[in-house]
């Protein structure tokens, strides 16, 4: 073969020799890309099912100025492993912090049919409610992780002001610390029931700083304002009705219970729970449209405020003290009165108002032959407040003794105290100027708190 034909051999057989691999290589490359494809695929429907008491269609919505805590449980619901990263989704992310607090990872490997939980803490620092939207990334994901870390997340939430918020929900609500550090505590008792035109008193104010170790558990009682169900008031306990089984409509002629006081303890139980009472913002007695009708008292400060009395003959009704529930309220033939007590206003059954709640409750209205009455409010505490009285740890429910320390039981106490009555008076060690008390945002100032109780307490920092 001539030298010539040799090269056009050789480049024909190298052109086929290309042609082949590039064939091949493509057919192999389009192969793989199919399979990847195919996996992706399969991965993306993989099934998974996200469980909390507080998500609804996998979203929950925190309100304004809230931090929100709960678990999220992920269900692997297939017969393979599979990877996973949870994810969330917000239209405006301004002033909302997401992160998780506790081990396992937002993301990782969960095996077949098992599942896993994942705490999570929204912190809402905006002025709107957010609704956030959770779901799963199945399958091979980024590696970029959506949620921080345990400790780098508790690390920068520790390094942060933040706010808690407690609104009137009828039971007693739990807050465990995250950090140890520095804790603003604000209660607002709750004003007295108002009917027609007559007006409840209206809630106490208190204030202080204190020192909390790391996942101390606190409870956290706000009181309800005096109602006309004929119910019991939460966080007092008295009814004002003498047809109890009967709304104030039926009855026609009605005076009110008083205001629940709004209080922080360290135990949730009955009595011990009360005397666990670390600070207590007093409520308002309950108004009255019987007979001389009349506004209830405002919630007291260190003392609550007497009632009110109307008739020829009888027994002013006196407001709660460090020490002792305010006396009850008395005419010729009166009936069913109570006096205050150790966190409880006194109770009318009759048509005058009971008293509010507080430290020690006021006492009840007159009611009797040509006498009626208002009934008087309760005390407020705080545990380090010059001209409190805190409670002997050995004390009973039917043998109270007190310390004359204003320092509680426990050792826990607050610093920088405010204590303001209902009627927007300061109290130190004794009653002083008026000065109003903040409003819950703190953007404003007003007499008294009207409505519902409120608790906010502020992380400060370490």
């Amino acid at each position: 073969m001539s030298k010539g034909k040799k090269i056009y051999f050789g480049i024909l057989l190298l052109s086929i020799i290309m042609v082949s691999t590039i064939y091949f290589s493509y057919a192999f490359f389009t192969n793989l890309k199919e399979e990847h494809g195919k996996l992706n695929i399969v991965a993306g429907t993989l099934d998974y099912q996200l469980e909390s008491s507080e998500l609804i269609n996998n979203q929950v919505t925190v309100g304004a100025k809230q931090t929100k805590i709960f678990p999220i449980t992920i269900k692997n619901l297939n017969d393979i492993d599979f990877k996973y990263e949870l994810y969330y989704k917000i239209e405006d992310s301004n002033n909302v912090v997401v992160s998780y607090l506790e081990n396992p990872s937002s993301k990782g490997t969960l095996e077949k049919d098992s599942k896993i939980t994942v705490e999570i803490m929204i912190e809402n620092n905006s002025d709107m409610d957010k609704i956030i939207t959770f779901g799963l990334e199945r399958g091979f994901i980024h590696n970029a992780l959506v949620l921080t870390g345990t400790e780098k997340a508790l690390i920068a939430y520790c390094e942060m002001e933040h706010i808690y918020a407690f609104d009137y929900v009828g039971k007693e609500q739990q807050f465990t610390t995250l950090c140890s550090g520095n804790y603003k505590v604000e209660l607002w008792g709750a004003q007295g029931g108002s009917i027609d035109s007559y007006k409840g008193g209206l809630g106490s104010y208190t204030k202080g700083n204190i020192n909390l170790a790391k996942n101390q558990t606190l409870y956290i009682y706000v009181g309800e304002q005096g109602n006309q169900s004929g119910n019991a008031t939460f966080n007092n306990g008295c009814v004002s009705n003498l047809w109890a089984d009967k709304t104030a409509a039926e009855n026609n002629i009605f005076g009110m219970p008083g205001g629940g006081a709004t209080d922080m303890r360290l135990v949730n139980s009955s009595f011990d729970g009360l005397k666990s009472r670390i600070m207590v913002a007093a409520g308002g007695s309950g108004a009255s449209n019987y007979y001389h009708p009349d506004n209830g008292v405002a919630g007291g400060g260190l003392t609550g405020y007497d009632g009110k009395l109307y008739g020829t003959d009888g027994i002013v009704p006196t407001g709660g003290t460090q020490t002792s529930g305010g006396l009850k309220g008395g005419g010729l033939n009166s009936t069913n009165a109570t006096s205050g007590s150790f966190g409880r206003g006194g109770q009318a059954m009759g048509s005058v108002s009971s008293g509010g709640s507080g430290y020690y409750g006021g006492g009840s209205g007159p009611h009797g032959t040509g006498t009626v009455g208002i009934g008087a409010s309760g005390s407020s505490f705080i545990s380090g407040h010059n001209g409190c009285n805190a409670i002997l740890e050995t004390s009973t429910e039917n043998n109270i003794q007190h310390s004359n320390q204003s320092i509680h039981y426990s050792g826990l106490f607050f610093t920088d105290t405010v204590m303001i009555d209902g009627e927007g008076y300061q109290w130190t060690t004794s009653k002083q100027g008026n000065i109003g008390m903040p409003s819950y945002d703190g953007k404003n100032t007003i007499i008294g708190n009207a409505g519902n109780g409120y608790a906010k307490i502020t992380y400060l920092g370490k």
